[in-house]
């Protein structure tokens, strides 16, 4: 019996990651006593087949590629058993690597959805983007920096446009 339950985990670890809090929730919710999942998790664990730093990693490489903040991504790592101190560790390595870095995404972001919002009026605009981008996950400071940006851009070039047309 232990045995098929042990095998129900290596075949659910094998078509998906998960950290250890959900493999420990998922055995004690397949019957399995405290000693038994204890010792369930440290054979997992040493042989590397549960790794919560690459767990964490993969996530946030994801969520990122998904255009999500550092804020969301944290919280949901949270949610899932990912210690605080990990996440960030986990953050440094990931944006060690990669190229495109959390301001470039908000960036990328923030003028797809700014594009998306033009038939609005500028201040209606700005707060559906200030909050979308929030909603996201962004921090607050980089979403005003960048809202701030889109919208001075916009005036130029509405400046630049009528004078244009006079001249």
């Amino acid at each position: 019996m232990v045995s098929e339950r042990k095998d129900k985990l290596l075949k659910t670890l094998a078509k998906q990651d998960l950290t250890i809090w959900q493999a420990k929730k998922k055995l004690s919710d397949w019957g399995f006593g405290q000693s038994e999942i204890q010792e369930l998790i440290k054979e997992c664990v040493q042989k590397n087949w549960l790794n919560d730093f690459r767990y964490a990693k993969r996530f946030i490489e994801r969520k990122l590629a998904k255009g999500y903040g550092r804020n969301r991504i944290e919280l949901e790592l949270r949610t899932r058993g990912i210690p605080e101190d990990l996440c960030k560790s986990a953050f440094r390595e990931v944006q060690a690597e990669q190229e495109q870095s959390e301001e470039v995404t908000l960036q990328n972001v923030a003028e797809n959805e700014w594009k998306k919002l033009d038939h609005l009026p500028m201040e209606k605009r700005v707060n559906r983007l200030i909050g979308r981008l929030l909603r996201r996950g962004f921090l607050h400071h980089q979403v005003m920096n960048i809202v701030r940006s889109l919208e001075q851009r916009e005036k130029r070039n509405y400046v630049g446009r009528n004078e244009q047309e006079e001249g």
